[in-house]
This record gives structure tokens, C-alpha cells and sequence, in this order.
């Protein structure tokens, strides 16, 4: 496996494709405009709770100077800050870049500079952080607090794009990078894969936390799936679970 400083490259590969995945599932919950990089950022910190710490227990990589149970089980709690101003960044660079597109199709080349900006917010996302952990003398692993006030913030604001007013249709095909069945069947493959980990290798019963965790962002992406159907199937599109249904294919939008 190819690595750089201990990190399997494929990683990155598979958190664009993750994101990416995200992007579709909030394009096809239609939430309200402004809070779509929002929702996409929880999306993918869902996913991140549940398989990092497992990950590590597998060997598929490592932290370092961090014990296994400092930070979250392991892992240093400033990975899932920088991964919400990651998908963030990248998400609404993407979104604006996608509405200019649609009125100069010329512009869709930019997409390929996006991580360049994305990353500039990343890194100015990172001194309030790194202050703060500073001026609290933050243990080990670093501040867990923060980063989980973070994603408290961030799942206030996505709540009320999917819940609030001013939601937009729910589709997003046409815009798609990814496909909607993939991106859920994406997300529920690494989930239970990472789960079957953590029972299996008898991590389970020493970590009940990480375990009832990981059960419960499952259940919140089946919850997400079953609203995503409800939302389309009312705007007369095809739900995700009937898109290919006994006795052929359907002639609807998806």
C-alpha cells in the first residue's frame, strides 16, 4: 500500500469520493441553500466518529505520540476538527463554483483548483484552534471539548437546513459528482465493515462507548435515507430503495 508519512494514499482518494457523497445525499434532502456545506460536514463526521478508532486498532494506520486512550480512543481530536473545515471548505467552494458553472460552462475547469482555496480555510480554521488548545492546556490527544463543541455548532446549523424553512427541491442529479445509491451504499459498507471490526476483534465490550456510537450513526444514516426517500418520493421522484425494482427498470427522474 502506497504511504506518505505513515498515511495510506488511497485515504485521500476515499474522503473525496466521501465527500462528494455527501454533497449528493444533502443536494437530494433539500435543505436550505447556505447550510448545505454545513450538513455535508456532519455527514462526513458521522463516518469519521465510527471507523477512525477502529481503524488504528486494525493497523491500517496510526497516530502519533497519542496512547489509545487519549483523544477519541485514540485519535487526536483535532482530526475531526480539521475534517469539518475540510468538507466545509471544499463544499461551499464547490457549490458557489457550481452556480457560476451553470451560467458559464467554461468555468467548470475551476473545479480543479478548489483544493487549493479549500485548503487556505483549512489552515485559517486551524489557530483558533490551536490557540485555544494552548491557552486550556489541552491534554494528550488534544481538546476533545472543542472539537466536539464544534461539531455540536455545525449539527445545530445542519438540523436547520434539513428541518427548518426556505428548504430547495430535493434532487441535485443533474449537479452530481456521485451517484445517490452509491453514496449511501458507501457510506453504510464502511460503517457496518467497521463495526463487524470492533465486535469481532472484542473491541466491543471494552469500548461500549465507541460501540453504541458507531450503532447509533448507523441508525442515523438509515434515518437520513428513509427522510431522503420520503423527500423524494413527495416531489414525485424515485425513492433510493426503488430505483431498481422487480419486473424492470422505472421512467422517473433521479
Amino acid at each position: 500500500m502506497l504511504v506518505l508519512d505513515r498515511a495510506p494514499l488511497v485515504i485521500g482518494v476515499t474522503w473525496a469520493l466521501l465527500i462528494a457523497g455527501a454533497m449528493r445525499i444533502t443536494d437530494a434532502l433539500g435543505v436550505r441553500r447556505w447550510t448545505a456545506p454545513f450538513v455535508d460536514a456532519v455527514l462526513v463526521i458521522m463516518l469519521d466518529l465510527a471507523f477512525d478508532a477502529v481503524a488504528i486498532r486494525m493497523g491500517m494506520w496510526t497516530w502519533v505520540d497519542i496512547g489509545p486512550t487519549d483523544g477519541w480512543f485514540g485519535v487526536q481530536a483535532g482530526n475531526f476538527y480539521t475534517w469539518l473545515f475540510v468538507t466545509l471548505g471544499f463544499s461551499f467552494l464547490t457549490r458557489g463554483l457550481r452556480d457560476v458553472a451553470a451560467r458559464r460552462r467554461r468555468a467548470e475547469w475551476l473545479q480543479l483548483l478548489v483544493p487549493i482555496p479549500a485548503y487556505a480555510i483549512l489552515i485559517a480554521s486551524i489557530f483558533p484552534y490551536a490557540f485555544i488548545s494552548v491557552r486550556t492546556n489541552a491534554p494528550t490527544g488534544g481538546a476533545l471539548w472543542l472539537s466536539f463543541l464544534c461539531i455540536g455548532l455545525f449539527v445545530m446549523v445542519a438540523a436547520r437546513g434539513v428541518f427548518g424553512s426556505g428548504r430547495q427541491p430535493p434532487d441535485g442529479q443533474i449537479a452530481a459528482i456521485v451517484d445517490l445509491r452509491l453514496a449511501f451504499f458507501t457510506r453504510l459498507s464502511i460503517q457496518v465493515f467497521f463495526l463487524t471490526a470492533l465486535v469481532v476483534m472484542g473491541f466491543g465490550a471494552q469500548l461500549p462507548v465507541l460501540l453504541v456510537t458507531s450503532v447509533a450513526l448507523i441508525v442515523g444514516d438509515l434515518a437520513v435515507s428513509r427522510l431522503v426517500d420520503q423527500r423524494r418520493a413527495a416531489a414525485g421522484l424515485v425513492p433510493v430503495r426503488a430505483v431498481f425494482p422487480a419486473g424492470g427498470a422505472v421512467q422517473a427522474r433521479q
